[in-house]
C-alpha cells in the first residue's frame, strides 16, 4: 500500500495510523518513516513483527492490538525510545528476555494466552495489563518498584502474592472477574471488587492471617456489582442532532442485549436540576466514554476545560475506556490528548462523508467494542 500523510514525505511523518486496513503484514514503506514516534496498526490481520522494526529508532508508541501475532521478537524491545506497547487481543504465549532491559513503561497484554510472568521482565514497567490470559502464578518476591497500575482480571491465578514493600508505588489494581473457580483466596477476594481494589489489598495485608473472609463486606461488594455499567456521551450541541440520536438508537439496542448497560448524555438532565453537578456525577460513574468529535466539539470551552480533563484522568487512574467517533473533517489528529485513544472510524473518513449504511456500520462496530470492554469488566467504575 502507498503511505501518504497530507503531502509529507515518508521521513517527515511522525505519527501514522493504519488501523482497520485489512493488512496481513507491515507495509514495507513504514520502515522508511524513520522519524515515526507513534505507529498504530490495530485491527488488522498481521501475524508477525518483522526485524525491520529496529529501523524505527524514534518510536515511542506502538499499537498492534487486535491482530494475529503469536510471538514477540527481541527487536521490538531494542527500540531505544519505545515507551508504550499495546499487543492486546493477539495470540501471544511468552515474553522475550529482552523486555527486562527495554525502555518500556506501559505494556498492554490483555486477551492473549500467556501462562506465566517472570517478574524480572516487568521490573521497569509503570503500567501492566495482563487481564484475560492463562496465568496460574503471580507472585512478586524481588520487587517491581516502578509499577503504578496493574490489571490482572480473569486469570486462573492459584498462587497470588503482592506486598507493598515489593511494589511500593502501586496505586491502581484492577482484578474484577465475573466467574472465578479454583483460584487463590486472596485473588478471589479482589476479583469481587469493581474498579480500583488497591485499598482492599491494603486491608487484606493488615489482617493477621493476610486474608479477609468472604462474609459481609464481600456480600456488600457483590451487591454493588449489580449496578449499572455507565457510558458517558460527550458531544457539542452545535452539531447536527442526528448524530446523537443515531448513537442513542444503537445504545438502546446494546441495552437490550445487556440490561446492565446504561448511557448518559445531558438531555437526561431535568428542569430544575443543577446541570453541572449532574454532569459531574455521570462523569464519576462512567466506565466508558464516547466522544462525538467535530470542530464544534474541539472548540467547546466546557468540553475542553471540564469534561475532557475529567475523562482523561479517569482513563489514567480508573481505566475508563474512551472511544472517539469523527463526525466531520477537523483537527482531531492535532489533539494528542484524545487521538491517543481508539477511534471508531478513520479520521480521514468522517461520518458526514459516509453513506447511511456506512454510518451505521461505524456505530455497530463501536457497539461491539463496548460489549467487549464491558465483558472484560476491568474498567467498570463503582
Amino acid at each position: 500500500m502507498k503511505i501518504e500523510v497530507q503531502g509529507k514525505t515518508l521521513k517527515q511523518i511522525t505519527k501514522l495510523d493504519l488501523s482497520n486496513k485489512n493488512l496481513k503484514r507491515f507495509p514495507e514503506e513504514i520502515f522508511q518513516c524513520t522519524n515515526l514516534t507513534k505507529l498504530i496498526l490495530s485491527n488488522n490481520s498481521i501475524g508477525k513483527v518483522p526485524q525491520e522494526i529496529r529501523l524505527l529508532r524514534k518510536l515511542k508508541v506502538l499499537d498492534l492490538s487486535n491482530n494475529k501475532i503469536k510471538q514477540l521478537y527481541a527487536d521490538i524491545f531494542k527500540l531505544p525510545k519505545l515507551e508504550t506497547l499495546n499487543v492486546s487481543n493477539n495470540q501471544i504465549k511468552t515474553l522475550p528476555s529482552q523486555l527486562e532491559d527495554s525502555s518500556l513503561k506501559a505494556l498492554l497484554l490483555q486477551n492473549n494466552v500467556i501462562t506465566s510472568i517472570n517478574e524480572a521482565l516487568i521490573k521497569n514497567l509503570e503500567k501492566l495489563n495482563i487481564s484475560h490470559n492463562d496465568i496460574n502464578i503471580f507472585k512478586i518476591s524481588t520487587g517491581i518498584v516502578k509499577l503504578k497500575s496493574l490489571w490482572i482480571s480473569d486469570n486462573p491465578i492459584k498462587e497470588f502474592g503482592i506486598t507493598f514493600e515489593k511494589a511500593p508505588f502501586l496505586k491502581n489494581l484492577y482484578a474484577f472477574t465475573e466467574n472465578t473457580h479454583e483460584v487463590s483466596e486472596t485473588y478471589k477476594t479482589l476479583t469481587l471488587i469493581k474498579g480500583n481494589c488497591i485499598n482492599h489489598l491494603h486491608k487484606i495485608q493488615k489482617t493477621p492471617d493476610n486474608h479477609i473472609s468472604l462474609s459481609k463486606p464481600i456480600i456488600e461488594i457483590e451487591k454493588m456489582s449489580s449496578k449499572k455499567l455507565n457510558i458517558f456521551i460527550s458531544y457539542a450541541h452545535d452539531d447536527d442532532k442526528k448524530w446523537i440520536d443515531l448513537l442513542k438508537k444503537h445504545l438502546k439496542v446494546l441495552n437490550r442485549l445487556n440490561d446492565k448497560i446504561d448511557y448518559w448524555d445531558d438531555t437526561r438532565i431535568h428542569t430544575g436540576e443543577k446541570w453541572k453537578e449532574e454532569i459531574e456525577k455521570s462523569l464519576d460513574k462512567s466506565a466508558v466514554a464516547i466522544l462525538l468529535v467535530s470542530t464544534s466539539f474541539l472548540a467547546s470551552d466546557f468540553i475542553q476545560n471540564k469534561e475532557l480533563p475529567k475523562l482523561l484522568k479517569k482513563a489514567e487512574t480508573d481505566g475508563t475506556k474512551i472511544f472517539s467517533v469523527i463526525l466531520e473533517p477537523c483537527l482531531y489528529d492535532a489533539y494528542n490528548d484524545i487521538n491517543q485513544f481508539q477511534a471508531a472510524n478513520d479520521p480521514n473518513k468522517p461520518l458526514c462523508d459516509d453513506t447511511v449504511g456506512d454510518q451505521n456500520r461505524v456505530f455497530v462496530k463501536l457497539m461491539r467494542e463496548i460489549l467487549s470492554v464491558l465483558k472484560q469488566s476491568e474498567t467498570t467504575i463503582n
